[in-house]
This record gives C-alpha cells, sequence and structure tokens, in this order.
C-alpha cells in the first residue's frame, strides 16, 4: 500500500508546536513548514493473525464425585417434605464396573 501524504508542522513564539497531515499540497502560515512524505506499507501489516488454542484434560486428572452422605440424606427429606412421598437416593457409578455407590 502506498500514501502520499503532506504533514505540515507549525510553531508560533510562545505556543506549542502543532502538526496536521493532509491530502493534496497544502497552504501555509508563515510559521509552518510541509514534509512530503511517501509511505509505502505491506498489505500483511494489516493481516490479523487466527488466535489458535488446544486444550487437553488427561483422563488420569478426572476424579469420580463424592458425595456426602448427610447431602443425600437431606435431599431425600427435603424432596419428602415436599411432595410427600418416601424418597430413596444412591449414587450409581459410570465406571466400567458398573458398580453402586452409596
Amino acid at each position: 500500500m502506498k500514501i502520499k501524504r503532506y504533514l505540515v508542522v507549525g510553531k508560533q513564539p510562545n505556543k506549542a508546536p502543532n502538526a496536521r497531515l493532509t491530502v493534496s499540497s497544502p497552504s501555509l502560515d508563515s510559521h509552518e513548514v510541509a514534509v512530503l512524505i511517501n509511505l509505502d506499507i505491506p498489505d500483511e501489516l494489516f493481516t490479523k493473525p487466527q488466535l489458535q488454542a488446544s486444550i487437553t484434560v488427561p483422563v488420569d486428572s478426572v476424579t469420580a464425585p463424592t458425595i456426602d452422605a448427610e447431602v443425600i440424606d437431606n435431599i431425600q427429606e427435603t424432596v419428602s417434605k415436599a411432595i410427600g412421598v418416601d424418597l430413596s437416593i444412591s449414587v450409581i457409578s459410570n465406571d466400567a464396573k458398573g458398580g453402586e455407590c452409596e
């Protein structure tokens, strides 16, 4: 990408310097100078990278969930009172053995 612009820089006595950019040849005040700038920038500068992430959770980091007997008793009691039925809760393991935990 090629860009041609004029950088106009000025400095008046007892004032801060100023600058502006113009496309065409500028009109200048007595305290200003113009600098022709030819800017050649590769288009690749504007290509945004594609962000990518990979997340792997090792199998040996997975642990079986545990539920305290007290929690199970509280659930049974709360649900039984709410719907008026006797309720029995058991935790069934999803492992290959298919065992039952209580």
